[in-house]
Order: structure tokens, then C-alpha cells, then sequence
């Protein structure tokens, strides 16, 4: 029985995690990853991210779709320019 309700809960997570492909423009070296990686940590809804230098790309999941834009004016406000990319 246990088992069957944790495959519940886990699927009912899964359902309400989206995922974004964002573009950062003026991410040129580890130290820009760095700094996106720092402010990305403490934003308590996203579940995780991986940043790509080669490709300026930032692929993030996050708790509630709905504040994706919360995660660009977090990184806009470092100086990069975001564009969501889906």
C-alpha cells in the first residue's frame, strides 16, 4: 500500500515541475555562471538548473510555471539580457 501512494505523490510532483530553455545573452565565462548560479540558489521554487557557457543557455526546472518571469528579472537584474526560448 505504501508503495502505491508514494508512486502517487511522486507523479503529482512531476505533473507540477516545468521546464524552460532561456538564452542569456552577455554570459561570456565562468565567472558570469557563476554569478547566475549564486542568485539562482536561493530562489526557493526551482527545482534545478544547468547552464550551458558554450551555448549562453540556461535550462531550468521550476515548482510553478507561472514564475518563470521571476526567474528572468532575477537574472536581468544581473545585467544579462534573458529571452525565453519556449
Amino acid at each position: 500500500m505504501f508503495e502505491k501512494l508514494k508512486g502517487i505523490f511522486k507523479k503529482d510532483s512531476i505533473e507540477n515541475i516545468s521546464v524552460f530553455n532561456l538564452n542569456i545573452e552577455g554570459m561570456n565565462c565562468n565567472s558570469c555562471v557563476n554569478k547566475i548560479s549564486k542568485e539562482l540558489n536561493s530562489v526557493s521554487f526551482i527545482s534545478k538548473y544547468s547552464v550551458f557557457l558554450d551555448k549562453k543557455l540556461l535550462v531550468i526546472e521550476i515548482k510553478d510555471k507561472n514564475k518563470i518571469d521571476e526567474v528572468i528579472n532575477v537574472i536581468n537584474n544581473l545585467g544579462y539580457k534573458v529571452k525565453l526560448l519556449n
